[in-house]
């Protein structure tokens, strides 16, 4: 396993500067997403770690070795892509194999390596078969094969999973996952869809205009953001964001209060706080719901009512245009048109200053650190599903 480091990374096309002074280290063995919205910069950042975006200024570093002005065939690095980029006139153990006849492997080594790779990715029955012949799912998992079939240490993934539906992403989740899991591999995945990044990754990257906005395991993201950015774009449906202002600062936290919030203590640090001070009041879906005692409620009407079974997804809108999303009891009787209070635990409120910085809050969960992966080499574990094949 290796890591991959970036130091002081920038790119610029034209006037357009797309990736600002970035550094991050990906660990060895880790499992790293980068994700944000469209035109961050995601996709470009991946590309100059593979070698296809020359580095305006910065280093990449790939394990000990500088790797900024290398070749990306010299760099020790496998890329899958969006559009899966097969070779449509060769069939699947053609598009295997070729990166190894390449290499000049012998061909013995060849036909065990890609024997061993269709069976882990259950495509050996597709091997004669042409990428015109196969469905979405099939030519991805084509696709990951061509990767895993090279002897490298880092795997980079360009929303590999976007171009499938919903079932099937379901499915090419667990099915990377459980490949990162016999490859202890260190991997680098860009996407845009954050289900994916909370349930494979080790680690986020959130990018917002070329800048990383935070770094962390995905639960300590969740509940703990370091600014509104990362809070509302953690969590599906988004946080709810209240404009608020300070009333009040003590050791047990600010009492704020807006048009249509009574005033709310949030029990969280107050850095820098003061009397009649902006701020912003965040909540999430899940911590919206009916009034129990002891919530602050907020009163609207009903804009929307999604029915998901288990529960309800509702949206109110209150008297000064503020729209709010709730997750109530999927058996509740809500409709559209009607009047409804929801309410949250102020224990369960984020609040964040005039400038976006998250304030540490008081009640919120210790998250526990991705446990460092074992020191197992991609070659190791490639030479175990040989061998299993083989039985």
């Amino acid at each position: 396993m290796v890591a991959v480091t970036l130091r002081g990374l920038r790119k610029r096309f034209g006037a357009a500067e797309v990736i600002k002074g970035v550094d991050l280290e990906f660990a060895a063995g880790e499992f790293s997403v980068i994700v944000g919205p469209s035109g961050c910069g995601k996709s470009t950042l991946l590309r100059m770690i593979a070698g296809l975006e020359e580095v305006d200024e910065g280093e990449v570093r790939i394990g000990e070795r500088d790797v900024t002005d290398a070749d990306p065939k010299d760099r020790g690095v496998a890329m899958v892509f969006q559009n899966y980029a097969l070779y449509p006139h060769m069939s699947v153990r053609q598009n295997l194999s070729f990166a190894l006849e390449m290499a000049r492997r012998p061909k013995a080594d060849i036909d065990a390596k890609v024997c061993a790779v269709a069976d882990a990715l259950h495509i050996g029955e597709l091997l004669d078969r042409k990428p015109s012949q196969l469905s979405g799912g099939q030519r991805q998992r084509v696709a990951l094969g061509r990767a895993i079939v090279r002897d490298v240490g880092v795997f980079l993934f360009d929303e590999p999973l976007s171009n499938l539906d919903a079932a099937l992403r379901v499915a090419m989740r667990a099915e990377l996952a459980r490949l990162h899991r016999e490859l202890r591999c260190t991997i680098v995945y860009v996407t845009h869809d954050q289900v994916e990044a909370m349930t494979l990754a080790d680690r986020i990257v959130v990018l917002q205009a070329g800048n990383v906005m935070q770094v962390g395991a995905p639960l300590q993201l969740y509940h703990r953001p370091a600014n509104a950015f990362v809070a509302g774009f953690i969590g599906s449906p988004r946080m709810n964001f209240i404009p608020v202002e300070v009333a009040s600062v003590g050791p047990d936290g600010a009492t704020v209060s807006g048009p249509e919030l009574p005033p709310t203590l949030a029990p969280t640090r107050v850095d820098g706080l003061a009397p009649g001070d902006k701020a912003t009041l965040g909540v999430r879906p899940e911590h919206l719901n009916l009034p129990t005692e002891g919530a602050t409620a907020i009163e609207g009407v009903v804009e929307l009512v999604e029915r998901l079974g288990r529960e309800t997804g509702v949206r109110v809108r209150t008297a000064s245009g503020l729209a709010l999303d709730a997750i109530v009891d999927g058996a509740a009787t809500v409709a559209a048109g009607e009047r409804l209070a929801v309410g949250f635990r102020p224990d369960a409120c984020h609040l964040f200053n005039a400038e976006g910085r998250a304030l540490e809050r008081r009640f919120a969960p210790q998250i526990v650190d991705a446990p460092p992966r074992p020191d197992v080499h991609p070659l190791a574990a490639s030479a175990t599903i040989a061998s299993r094949s083989e039985q």
